[in-house]
């Protein structure tokens, strides 16, 4: 007869191996994004230095680590969008810090759960528009020229009525010059991430020039993004866990809070 002992033991052993993942010796992840204050500071070619993302990935992988029973080597990278990008899904790097979902990512990167929920607004001139701007549907804005950040977009409906020429758009590289084409009225609205709008206005020392219209442009949330060549996706189940166990101890809204 077999002892019950003997029985337990085993059983955990089975179940252990069942639910592991393929440990490595050390596992070394490299994550890239572009200097977007207040995710991230620091220069491009450079580790990064700080904010808002780097923050929240370093707590992420250092609870992803103690629920592996191993730590994680991570390296936080800034580099030009583009080309971070082009490193991930070429299998260079292993993934984004802070990206939305798009279409055309899904096919190279592997997403986590969401690590926050940002609002995106619509900004105009207070001294252009002293009665404020207000709008429900894209038609409503047909009138305007709306100034965005190279590379961004809506959703499908908006970027139908670009493409339609129903919407005039005007696009730039930096949201420092995309606020000062507002300032100077070379664009009427401005799409902008209301946390990063205001790091931007407050450097510029431009408070009290702008407001928001009461609809926003959208709701978006970020996510951590692996690629699919990395040996690092066995990892994302980890990952997510730690992401859950921050949200519910309210460690992920205190990080966001230091920058509000």
């Amino acid at each position: 007869m077999i002892p019950n002992k003997f029985i337990i033991v085993l059983l955990v052993g089975l179940l252990t191996q069942a639910t592991s993942i393929p440990l490595q010796a050390q596992y070394q992840v490299q994550l890239c994004e572009d200097p977007w204050p207040p995710y991230t500071s620091g220069k491009s070619g450079y580790l990064a230095e700080g904010g808002i993302a780097v923050k929240m990935m370093q707590r992420v992988f250092e609870r992803a680590g103690a629920i592996i029973g191993q730590p994680i080597d991570l390296e936080l990278l800034l580099l030009p969008w583009k080309r971070c990008l082009k490193d991930v899904d070429r299998g260079r790097l292993d993934g984004v810090m802070f990206a939305l979902k798009y279409d055309n990512r899904r096919l190279f990167l592997r997403y986590s759960d969401a690590l926050v929920l940002h609002r995106v607004a619509m900004f105009y001139n207070k001294k252009k528009f002293p009665d404020g701007v207000s709008w429900e549907t894209y038609e409503d804005l047909k009138n305007f020229r709306i100034g965005l950040l190279t590379g961004s977009g809506g959703d499908q409906e908006f970027d139908t009525a670009v493409k339609k020429g129903i919407i005039k758009t005007d696009y730039s590289p930096d949201v420092s010059k995309n606020f000062t084409k507002l300032l100077d009225d070379r664009v009427d609205l401005l799409v902008c991430n209301e946390l990063v709008a205001a790091q931007v206005i407050q450097k510029l020392g431009w408070e009290g020039k702008f407001a928001t219209t009461p609809k926003p442009f959208r709701e978006e949330s970020y996510y951590m993004a692996l690629g699919e060549k990395s040996p690092a996706l066995p990892l994302m189940p980890y990952i997510n866990q730690a992401i859950a166990e921050m949200k519910a101890s309210g460690e992920m809204q205190a990080i966001l809070l230091e920058n509000y």
